[in-house]
């Protein structure tokens, strides 16, 4: 036998098995099921050799209970959107309540919480709150004004750089939502939850943007939702789009909504997002119970919209009452009938209405 094995080799013996494990984790609002399937192979090349050969794969997916959102803003450091995002980190609103984000800037910037105080030149840095370091937009952050217009909208290319980043990045894919918020725009996230688990429930992965705004051609740039299926179309036939819509002449919102529509992406109306000073509905006092208010063009005026949209809002009334006096008179005359006066009834006082004046504006802008 050992010298049949020396002359001729030996005959090979393999044995192969498989298991599979699966377990699931709940973070609180999502549950993640990892499923880890095992192989094992074993070959006897000889009595005395065994080669054994394991191969693991691993399946993680992402099971959401309620919606959840990705958020980024694209801001530019030397300039006013510094001290909104400051102030924004320091009250835990805006893109930093979301389930992630990404904060893109023009340089690497470290960026501390902060408040304004009124008087003062710079903000009061806040303590115990971590600082959040700015991801680098690799685009020139200076837009092109168009003629006429008060301020650069031509804001598309840096928008596109945005996806692109965001698209390499991925973790956009772990949510269910992806939202674009402008550094002016005050944001409260948990406002929009119930309205997406209301339109489409989580992990259903609806193929829809949501328009906001009445006017115009509805999408307007403060804030911009998207779910993830939408996204995902739009990264993909981006380049088609490109061929297909004169892009140069549009600014990055509009450029979405007809790429998106040309692609064949559906969309939602939801008014309830919004209250924008560009779409016809004044923002400030910030007490619609909106989502968003938009613009506010420093940290005094941003801080003070937030305090005024978490504040509860209570309304009083004054109710007069009028109690009237009846009087009766007897006259004692043979024969005497009785005489009674009439009451009187009293009437409340109606409240006078209020009516709320938009500020108009012929041309939609945007910072970027």
């Amino acid at each position: 036998e050992a010298l049949r094995t020396l002359l001729f080799g030996s005959t090979t013996a393999t044995t192969t098995s498989s298991t599979q494990t699966a377990t699931s984790t709940w973070t609180g609002t999502s549950t993640t099921k990892t499923s880890t399937t095992r192989t094992t192979s074993t070959s006897t090349v000889t009595p005395s050799t065994t080669s054994t050969v394991t191969t693991t794969s691993t399946f993680t997916t992402t099971y959401h209970s309620v919606p959840t959102l990705f958020c980024f803003t694209v801001m530019r450091v030397n300039s006013y959107e510094l001290n909104n995002v400051r102030t924004a980190i320091a009250k835990k609103t805006s893109i930093f309540a979301c389930d992630d984000y990404i904060l893109f800037s023009d340089q690497k910037f470290t960026v501390q919480p902060g408040v304004p105080v009124p008087g003062w030149s710079d903000l009061q840095l806040i303590e115990g709150i971590a600082p959040v370091e700015t991801t680098v937009l690799n685009h020139d952050l200076a837009t092109q004004p168009k003629a006429g217009s008060l301020e650069g909208i031509l804001n598309t290319q840096i928008f596109m750089q945005a996806w692109h980043q965001v698209n390499e990045d991925g973790r956009f894919r772990m949510h269910d939502w992806t939202i674009k918020v402008d550094p002016d725009a005050v944001f409260l996230p948990q406002r929009l939850v119930p309205d997406l688990q209301e339109l489409a429930p989580a992990s259903s992965s609806p193929n829809f943007y949501l328009v906001n705004c009445k006017i115009s051609f509805g999408l307007f740039g403060a804030v911009e939702v998207f779910s993830r299926v939408a996204l995902e179309n739009y990264l993909a036939g981006e380049e088609r789009c490109k061929t297909e819509l004169d892009w140069t002449i549009m600014g990055e919102d509009l450029w979405m909504k007809r790429c998106l529509d040309l692609l064949g992406v559906q969309h939602d109306d939801d008014f309830h997002i919004l209250s924008d000073g560009y779409c016809s509905e004044q923002a400030s006092p910030c007490q619609s119970g909106k989502v968003a208010f938009h613009p506010f063009k420093s940290a005094l005026s941003y801080l003070q919209c937030y305090t005024e949209a978490i504040t509860p809002t209570t309304t009083s009334s004054t109710s007069t009452v009028t109690t009237s006096t009846v009087t009766t008179t007897t006259v004692t005359e043979t024969p005497a009938p009785t005489s009674t006066s009439k009451q009187s009834k009293a009437h409340l006082p109606e409240h006078d209405q209020h009516q709320r004046h938009a500020e108009q504006h012929g041309e939609f802008v945007e910072d970027h």
